[in-house]
């Protein structure tokens, strides 16, 4: 087992974002990152009742929720499925951290595959796909891209290409996406339910 001394808790760590009905899963996710990452800190972002004192003990895991968000936009639009995740940007207890599903697993030490090349110099590290989406995979992953065009003009998706993957897991600094940026889009996707596809995806 690796120990992280090179983190501290305030430095990096592990969030998942889970609720009540793949908690199990998320279990599972926990279990993989000690056995992989050692005693590197983890933030459960919970979409549930309560705080998780059982597991908080067990673990040691900060417990990211509605009663301790801080900003009282995020807590009234970015609780629920397909958006808590987006909670971690800006109110996780890391400067980085490593973002996971519940239903994913790690396997060997992800963080520093990840970032040998990097350093702590980056704000975003996510894999990218190994071949460009097509119109079809756009409208199948990403968003519909029939109403993208209506309501946002002059918006080319095949200009942002390489922007475009899967967010089960990826690295980011805690900050680096602007909140009223992510505000104009959530409301986007409330007043159009038939733009995006998996909530933040």
């Amino acid at each position: 087992m690796l120990t992280y001394s090179r983190w501290d808790d305030h430095t990096f760590g592990v969030c998942i974002a889970s609720y009540p009905g793949d908690l199990r899963f998320a279990l599972g996710t926990i279990e993989s990152v000690r056995f992989f990452l050692g005693d590197v800190p983890i933030c459960i972002v919970w979409d549930g009742p309560g705080d998780l004192p059982a597991l908080r003990r067990a673990y040691g895991l900060h417990v990211l929720h509605l009663g301790n968000t801080r900003d009282p936009w995020l807590r009234e639009h970015s609780f629920g499925f397909g958006w808590t995740k987006m909670v971690a940007f800006w109110e996780a207890p890391f400067q980085r951290f490593l973002y996971s599903d519940a239903d994913a697993i790690l396997w060997g030490d992800v963080v520093r595959c990840a970032t040998h090349e990097h350093g702590n110099s980056w704000d975003v590290i996510f894999d990218k796909p190994g071949a460009p989406s097509t119109p079809e995979d756009m409208d199948r992953w990403f968003l519909h891209l029939e109403p993208a065009s209506r309501l946002i003009p002059g918006f080319d998706w095949r200009a942002h290409l390489p922007d475009f993957a899967n967010t089960g897991v990826f690295l980011v600094r805690t900050g680096s996406l602007d909140l009223s940026w992510y505000r104009t889009v959530k409301q986007l996707a409330v007043d159009h339910p038939e733009l995006f596809l998996a909530g933040q995806q």
